[in-house]
């Protein structure tokens, strides 16, 4: 079951040029494997920032609602979100990248979408300067394949024009849970985030997403 901090705020999740979920976001739902940077698999990957021109493409927002569903469902999880949903999201690019407060990222291959995430340049819960991602989705056939690693670039390049200084996501651990763990191995480890919080305060929020047992861990890192 992954999570963010947003799903504990469900009113930041609104586009406004000001707020900030997790991504949705509080974060989302990383792979379950982890990704191969500079795998052959990732010829012909290109990851976009959604606009309008990709929320009235009713064939990609299905795709994407299924992504989250599936990309969930194959670790034990359950999410869903509907397509009015992700269409407010896309939009939300429609802003100059670099100023929108959030945006929703694509990863698409030969024009099929294959994952997404969010970044935004502020939230509520970060300081000034530190942005945020979330909502990594990979499709779960694309897994492995190195589009998590590709969306993370892009979302990452994004906050830097954007003027942050460092980025902070969220995730939920448990130790034993084998597919926490490998997340924990990639943000703490392959990515370079450092938890920032206490394991009181961690397993706190942790009870709060998860119903105990848990930890939501935050961790930032430099950009």
């Amino acid at each position: 079951k992954l999570c963010c901090i947003e799903h504990i705020f469900p009113m930041f999740n609104a586009c406004t040029a000001s707020a900030a979920m997790s991504d949705d976001d509080t974060t989302p739902s990383p792979p379950s494997q982890q990704p191969r940077k500079g795998s052959a698999a990732a010829a012909g990957l290109e990851v976009v920032v959604g606009t309008s021109r990709h929320a009235n493409d009713a064939e990609l927002v299905d795709r994407v609602v299924q992504m989250v569903i599936e990309s969930y469902a194959s670790v034990g999880g359950h999410k869903t979100i509907s397509a009015e949903e992700v269409r407010g999201r896309l939009r939300c690019g429609d802003v100059e990248a670099t100023t929108a407060r959030r945006v929703l990222h694509l990863a698409l291959r030969d024009g099929c979408a294959v994952g997404c995430m969010s970044s935004s340049l502020t939230t509520p819960w970060t300081p000034t300067g530190c942005g945020h991602w979330g909502f990594l989705v990979v499709a779960v056939d694309a897994q492995g394949t190195g589009v998590a690693s590709a969306l993370v670039q892009g979302a990452e390049t994004r906050l830097k024009q954007g003027g942050c200084t460092e980025v902070q996501i969220e995730y939920e651990y448990g130790a034993n849970l084998p597919h926490t763990q490998r997340l924990s191995d990639w943000y703490e480890g392959k990515l370079g985030f450092k938890d920032t919080s206490c394991w009181f305060m961690n397993r706190f929020f942790g009870m709060i997403v998860g119903g105990g047992g848990t930890e939501l861990r935050r961790c930032r890192k430099a950009l």
